[in-house]
């Protein structure tokens, strides 16, 4: 037992707190700082021969409690300082600030379940889903859905999909867009045939020409071996598919002879199917594959596009291609990095050709809401403005967004940001970003830094003034301060406006459902968890939704929602008794209800939301890493949308006319 005292902790304190946290862990004084700024937040420190030893915060927001950095210097751990720690914080919480619960996971900064911040859990050896309530369970109170005046309207666009191997998201016609990254293999030994490899990983050795095929097989690969390509194909495709390729060789996998010409059959199931390039003739290695359908060939005019995919997205007044060009963790940095028309597959890890996005939005008359990598050099972004710029038609917007969420720290881009862009394309930007704090600190400014970087430069092509080019800063819905801050940079430092502040605009249950299902699973049924949602909704998001668009009507620039719909997916994406009922959840008449009352609040006087980007066009349903998809599948289109796609059916009955 060692004498310590508990004393509240001090602004002065701040700096200095690095000391005692875990090496592995990056500074925590930029986040302490927030707390003591933010009255919701109350923060103590352990206290001995006036010395720091521990620290602790309590979070209270809308009735429930949060425990964050609950850390005990090293020397002092094993104790029980801790455990005092977490019990001081959890009394303040249910005794003086009325919290009627309070949980170690999850934090009211947070989305799609990744914490901002490290919590308390790993430290005091506690158990993340212990919830302590103020007061005995109860039976679950009976949600009342107040009814709507009116179906709300407002102007709406839909996020597009990551095309691979493996999703229900078609695009086009020809199934080789869909093909795999590249995989390597060899002959197997006629003695020993099951003994090879499925990927040797040798195709960083295999030469290939500018569009990905192999300048001839086999090669010979440092592993010694004879070795071939093999890639990967959708099989949500239905039928049997001519392959045709310029070249001389031989194909095997799927891929089967008749009659002078290669044929690859796929049933619709899902799944894949595999072709591999067997041999390439050196003097004409195989090259311009396809895979298309009975009655089109390469040179027929074949409509680029699947047509229910096109019609699919008619109703929509904007394209967001986030993940189209596989934003999050891209590794594109300069011009030449991007995937073109001309690469053998549009399904790999770099995503979908730009210049397909271009089309896309020609053929329908939309308007474009564009992401620009992280990593993306000064010559990438003014390309990337030339591209936009001489390719979509006029008349049509460009929303400019940099990168995507970059306050979150799932992704690199955050904390390749936060860093100060290590080894950036151009080095000015590292040491703008170091000027503004060490590596780990000035989050969310250095955010908005990279913003006004990107905007000043597709100003030189666009000119300031809101017209074509729509400048969009992006905030974190649930933390309502990295808007604030954002907004702040932007105009009172960097001196560059933006025209838009875009948040989340997602609903869903939250923790304390989670673990009332869990204590009770036969109560978590499909109605009980949209009932949960609804009361959330009003509770949590809706409250977020105020006060970000509040921030925007401080600055004079509009709101709007960069992605947004459900987000019910499985807490922390487990395997839970309720999934098949949260599952079901997704097509529940209530789903459509929920819909129209989160419109509502976007509607509202004090929001007038301009536009809101729903997520995700299509994807599956069953899924614990989220049911993002509006549709299952392709197959969808055009059927009753009330019964087989409510949410779906809600962007259409809510969708202002174009």
């Amino acid at each position: 037992m060692i004498d310590y005292a508990f004393e509240s902790l001090q602004e002065d304190d701040v700096r200095g707190l690095n000391g005692i946290k875990p090496d592995s862990w990056s500074s925590i004084e930029e986040i302490h700082g927030h707390y003591l700024r933010t009255p919701n937040c109350r923060c103590i420190k352990a206290v001995r021969d006036r010395r720091i030893i521990g620290i602790g915060t309590g979070i209270s927001f809308e009735g429930t409690g949060w425990l964050a950095h609950i850390i005990v210097a090293s020397e002092h751990q094993n104790r029980g300082i801790g455990s005092s720690i977490v019990r001081n914080r959890m009394e303040d919480l249910l005794e003086r600030q009325g919290c009627k619960a309070v949980t170690f996971s999850g934090d009211p900064m947070t989305k799609k379940g990744l914490p901002l911040i490290a919590l308390a859990a790993a430290f005091c050896a506690l158990s993340c889903s212990l919830v302590v309530s103020a007061k005995e369970s109860k039976p679950p109170a009976v949600t009342v859905w107040e009814p709507l005046p009116e179906v709300p309207k407002l102007p709406i666009g839909m996020n597009m999909c990551t095309l691979n191997y493996w999703t229900p998201a078609l695009v086009f016609t020809d199934v080789m867009t869909t093909a795999s990254d590249m995989l390597t293999s060899y002959y197997p030994n006629p003695e020993t045939p099951w003994d090879t490899p499925w990927n040797t990983e040798q195709i960083g050795f295999i030469e290939r020409d500018a569009n990905g095929y192999p300048l001839g097989l086999p090669q010979t690969t440092p592993d010694g071996r004879a070795s071939f390509v093999r890639f990967l194909v959708n099989n949500y495709y239905r039928g049997t598919f001519r392959i045709y390729f310029e070249g001389t060789g031989t194909l095997g996998g799927g891929a089967y002879l008749q009659n002078g010409a290669y044929y690859i059959d796929l049933d619709g199931t899902g799944g894949h199917r595999f072709i591999e390039i067997l041999t390439s003739d050196p003097a004409d290695h195989i090259r311009d594959m396809h895979i298309l359908p009975p009655g089109t060939a390469p040179d027929s005019g074949y409509p680029v596009f699947l047509e229910d995919f096109v019609e699919g997205l008619r109703p929509f007044r904007a394209l967001r291609f986030m993940d189209w060009i596989i934003t999050n963790n891209s590794t594109q940095t300069e011009w030449e990095d991007r995937v073109t028309k001309e690469y053998y597959t549009q399904g790999g890890s770099r995503g979908i050709s730009l210049d397909y996005a271009v089309d896309l939005c020609n053929l329908l008359d939309a308007d474009a809401w564009v992401c620009v990598p992280h990593l993306a050099s000064d010559d990438y972004m003014r390309k990337l403005a030339e591209l936009w710029d001489t390719g979509l038609e006029s008349g049509r917007t460009i929303y400019l967004e940099y990168s995507n969420e970059v306050w979150n720290w799932m992704f690199a881009q955050s904390h390749y940001v936060v860093n100060n862009a290590p080894d950036a394309a151009d080095s000015y930007v590292s040491a703008d970003l170091a000027a503004l704090g060490n590596p780990g600190e000035g989050h969310p400014e250095k955010d908005a830094y990279m913003m006004a970087r990107l905007f000043r430069i597709w100003n030189e092509r666009f000119g300031t003034a809101k017209g074509r080019l729509v400048r969009v800063a992006t905030g974190q819905h649930a933390w309502m301060d990295n808007s604030r801050r954002i907004l702040e940079y932007l105009f009172n430092t960097a001196g560059v406006s933006c025209d838009v502040l875009s948040v989340g605009g997602y609903f869903s249950f939250n923790e304390t459902d989670h673990n009332a299902w869990m204590a009770n699973p036969t109560i978590a049924t499909s109605d009980a968890i949209c009932d949960a949602a609804y009361d959330r909704l009003y509770e949590e998001s809706a409250v977020w939704t105020r006060e970000s668009a509040k921030f925007a009507r401080q600055y004079g620039v509009d709101f709007m929602v960069y992605e947004g719909g459900q987000h019910m997916q499985p807490f922390n994406q487990g395997e839970w008794p309720y999934n098949e009922n949260l599952f079901a959840a997704q097509i529940h008449p209530k789903m459509r209800q929920l819909y129209l009352r989160n419109f509502a609040v976007h509607v509202e006087p004090e929001v007038d939301c301009k536009l809101f980007m729903a997520f995700l066009y299509v994807g599956e349903r069953s899924s614990r890493w989220g049911s993002w998809g509006h549709l299952e599948s392709l197959d969808q289109v055009g059927t009753d949308y009330a019964s087989t796609a409510p949410k779906y059916q809600a962007l259409l009955d809510c969708m202002a006319d174009r």
